[in-house]
């Protein structure tokens, strides 16, 4: 499975690609 670290509050979390969608949404 493919993972992406993205940065959120100033830490870093490792997710699915999948999920960065999600987080996209609840950011916008």
């Amino acid at each position: 499975m493919v993972f992406a670290v993205v940065r959120a509050g100033g830490r870093q979390e490792k997710v699915s690609v999948g999920t960065i969608v999600t987080l996209d949404r609840i950011k916008a």
